[in-house]
């Protein structure tokens, strides 16, 4: 996938009172269009908010390759 870590939150709609799980990734700019694509295919009726970010501190950031994501890309489809 993006090779991004997540957080993960118990979380329950305000409205339906439904228990959610609600899932917390930065991505940089060039991967939020992947990001929705992977999110529509696996649960069409999703909430999503992107937003901006101007600095992150700590956790195991993962440096970002257009190149190594187009490599990637590739081999998946070449693999269908």
């Amino acid at each position: 996938m993006l090779g991004r870590g997540v957080t993960l939150l118990d979380s329950y709609g305000g409205y339906s009172g439904e228990e959610k799980t609600l899932i917390y990734c930065v991505v940089n700019r060039f991967e939020i269009g992947m990001v929705k694509r992977l999110v529509i295919e696996h649960e069409p009726d999703a909430f999503m908010a992107v937003g901006d970010v101007s600095e992150t501190v700590g956790g195991a950031g993962t440096r970002f390759s257009l190149g190594r994501m187009r490599r990637e890309r590739k081999a998946r489809r070449r693999g269908r």
